[in-house]
């Protein structure tokens, strides 16, 4: 009877053992997923914000008035043009920016955030004004923001030749 006895207790026990480890690996693929949903939820949130924030930038941009362009720039901004020229705040607010018949087109590549910064890579599609003579194109472009808040200033901004 001893032996019966502990046969069975051996036999639920393993049974017991068997649904604990399917119900652990249940139980990680469930954690899994979660974590994918919402990794891919945070980065699709973060794209929406990259566009948005691209977007009011570009209105800025295109009042060409140094003072509404100069609030989106972080004091250390930096850019490289297409063209090879790198400049600093000042030097980028001097320039004469095109005016565009329409707001170009932004894409975001790959967007990924870091405590305050924000890195971007973009492709953005825009016909450009009269002043470039109705050019049209597509140019890849990067920007590194950093975020205060809801704050953002752009420290970087990177445009690849079309």
């Amino acid at each position: 009877m001893n032996f019966l006895t502990h046969g069975l207790k051996r036999a639920l026990w393993s049974e017991i053992g068997v649904f604990l480890l399917i119900g652990a690996l249940a139980a990680g693929v469930l954690d899994y997923a979660t974590a994918k949903v919402k990794a891919h939820q945070q980065e699709a949130a973060l794209q929406s914000d990259v566009l948005r924030i691209m977007s009011d930038w570009f209105e800025a941009m295109q009042t060409r008035q140094t003072q509404t362009i100069g609030l989106w720039l972080d004091p250390h901004f930096q850019a490289v043009l297409a063209n090879g020229q790198v400049l600093d705040k000042n030097g980028f607010l001097r320039l004469r920016m095109p005016l565009f018949k329409e707001p170009p087109e932004f894409r975001v590549i790959k967007a990924t955030r870091f405590e305050n910064s924000v890195v971007a890579a973009l492709q953005w599609l825009h016909e450009e004004g009269h002043e470039m003579r109705g050019f049209s194109g597509a140019g890849p472009l990067v920007a590194v923001f950093r975020v205060d808040g809801e704050r953002w200033s752009l420290v970087t901004l990177i445009q690849g030749s079309h």
